[in-house]
């Protein structure tokens, strides 16, 4: 059983928003998108750590749109897929449909603050239940991202004992029984030899003394310092985790490990409590990277896919996590105009084939470029290195913006831009306008092979090959033509490459920087080990790059820097 998608209608921020599930699914957004107010949603219809008397609605969980509009109704709907497990069906009875699928609704009025749920097998065929009896086959588990982790983790340890003790055979409890009598009596023995410490025989004989001197009541009763017994009533209160390295113990650690001994109780509980053969067992952690270093979180959330049973939902700002998540199972929530939804409905089944094609690619780079508000889609580090200090010397805060800058590492940008178009992100490209020989062509002709790939992205006409070309002047018509076409769509092409470019643009600089004679010399040292020389000319002429502000190497920047302030207003 897995949710497959949450309906919100005017609750909270979501306006009206479907978002989509993809299995373990992986929620990211910026700060107060409405991540937290997405789980509590799901909360609300499973979770049975919020009683039934606190299912009544707040003013403040109605939406209130852009114009200070209060709704007066709110209503969460969750579909749920993949039904198989028999306690569920049982449980459910007729509300399972022959596909596996059911509904559960909850809907409020704000007059009445009251709410009431509902449940059937089509969302167009609801039927008003009394209460979420259903909860007793769905085990719902949250963290939340304010977690006190020393609290969680007592409580999660004394659960997960409580269970264990409570699932021995009759062996193992005459064992324990009889384990439990030597402890007693070598707890009695330590208390004994405790009373005969002459520090404590003197500490005990003074009090008793002065409580004499008190009342004549107290004559005949004394008191003593002792070590308590184990209570074996409450012996599982009474226990505490420890740790220890090389032999020695320590403690259990800072908050990184202690959220690792959390997640680690929360499955070997779980492994002992359910039967996921039989029962529904489905996971909301928020943040779980907190306290975590970057290899700690990538290996984190592959255990929390891979190794809990059930479903995993998981919010994070990290995109080390984030990275270990294919984009078909990421939902990216946007807000726009006091409303949040999720890009593209959620979890998009139309990037997988993107995807499979990414493949290696994936890295904490793209990663990163998930939460931005915009990227910039280059060909290499060197476009990278250059960009970025344009960026600073032109007044284009980059991280302010929330923008990105982005190496496609070749020529394939279709891949990238499939995917960052699922996520509803922006984005401007700009790539070389490469001319390249068609290979067995005799007589042998030539391709426009940097503008045809801009052109095909735009959806727009390619050229066909040419017999002759005298590059790069034959192309100056064709591409200050095109560029009208392609810049608003924010697709540019070099008028040759950027070493070119650079080189037409920056000449003295550069000249005085490759200890070139001419442009020809000067551009094919850049040319050569583009990377370090792109960077270290930037550590030298850093300055120069400023009078670029209104050169055609800027307009891209200036392009995505116009669409993030477009799409925050």
């Amino acid at each position: 059983m897995r949710i497959a998608s949450i309906n919100l209608n005017r609750f909270r921020n979501f306006k009206s928003s479907v978002i989509r599930f993809n299995g373990n699914s992986l929620v990211i957004g910026a700060n107060d998108v409405g991540k937290t107010n997405l789980f509590y949603a799901i909360r609300l219809l499973l979770d049975r750590s919020i009683p039934e008397t606190e299912l009544e609605p707040k003013e403040s969980d109605f939406h209130i749109d852009a114009k200070g509009n209060h709704a007066d109704q709110l209503a969460i709907t969750i579909k749920f897929e993949d039904i198989k497990e028999d306690a569920v069906i049982s449980r459910l009875k007729g509300y399972v449909s022959d596909k596996g699928k059911c509904f559960i609704s909850y809907r409020a009025s704000r007059e009445s603050l009251t709410s009431s749920l509902f449940i059937g097998h089509s969302k167009n065929e609801l039927e008003e239940i009394e209460s979420r009896y259903y909860l007793k086959s769905i085990h719902f588990k949250y963290v939340e991202s304010t977690r006190d982790l020393g609290s969680f983790i007592s409580r999660e340890r004394r659960n997960l004992l409580k269970i264990s003790k409570n699932s021995r055979d009759g062996n193992e409890k005459d064992a324990d029984n009889t384990r439990e009598g030597k402890i007693k009596t070598s707890l009695d023995r330590i208390n004994a030899s405790i009373a005969k410490l002459s520090y404590v025989e003197k500490a005990t004989d003074s009090l008793n003394t002065e409580l004499q001197e008190l009342s004549h009541h107290n004559a005949g009763f004394t008191v003593g310092l002792e070590a308590k017994s184990v209570d074996f009533s409450k012996f599982l209160d009474q226990l505490t985790l420890g740790a220890s390295t090389g032999g020695v113990s320590v403690g259990l650690g800072g908050d990184g490990r202690n959220n690792q001994i959390l997640l680690a109780l929360w499955k070997a509980k779980s492994e002992v409590e359910h039967d996921l053969e039989d029962e529904a067992i489905i996971y909301c952690i928020e943040e779980p990277e907190a306290h975590l270093h970057p290899h700690q979180q990538r290996k984190l959330a592959s255990y929390l896919t891979n190794k809990l049973g059930g479903q995993v939902l998981i919010s994070t700002h990290s995109p080390h996590i984030t990275s270990e998540f294919a984009p078909d199972r990421i939902v990216k929530l946007l807000e726009k105009s006091g409303a949040t939804r999720a890009a593209n409905k959620g979890c998009s089944n139309c990037i997988k084939e993107a995807w499979a094609k990414m493949g290696y690619r994936m890295s904490v780079i793209p990663a990163e470029a998930f939460f931005s508000d915009g990227v910039f889609l280059v060909e290499g580090p060197s476009e990278v290195l250059f960009y970025k200090a344009l960026a600073k010397q032109i007044g284009i805060d980059l991280d302010f913006l929330n923008l990105c800058l982005l190496s496609v590492d070749g020529v394939d940008f279709p891949v990238y831009i499939r995917i960052l178009g699922a996520m509803e992100i922006p984005w401007v490209m700009r790539t070389d306008n490469d001319v390249t020989k068609v290979p067995r062509s005799d007589p042998v002709k030539y391709r426009f092979s940097g503008l045809n790939r801009a052109l095909k992205i735009a959806n727009e006409a390619v050229y066909n090959d040419h017999d002759t070309i005298d590059h790069p002047s034959k192309l100056s018509a064709e591409h200050e033509e095109e560029s009208k076409t392609l810049n608003p769509k924010g697709i540019y092409v070099a008028k040759v490459d950027l070493e070119t470019d650079l080189v037409e643009a920056l000449t003295d600089a550069l000249l005085e920087f490759t200890g070139a004679e001419n442009h020809a010399d000067a551009i094919k040292y850049l040319q050569q080990r583009k990377a370090i020389r792109m960077g270290e000319f930037l550590v030298r002429h850093s300055n120069s790059v400023s009078t670029l502000a209104e050169d055609d190497l800027a307009k891209p920047l200036k392009h995505l820097a116009k669409l993030s302030a477009g799409r925050r207003s």
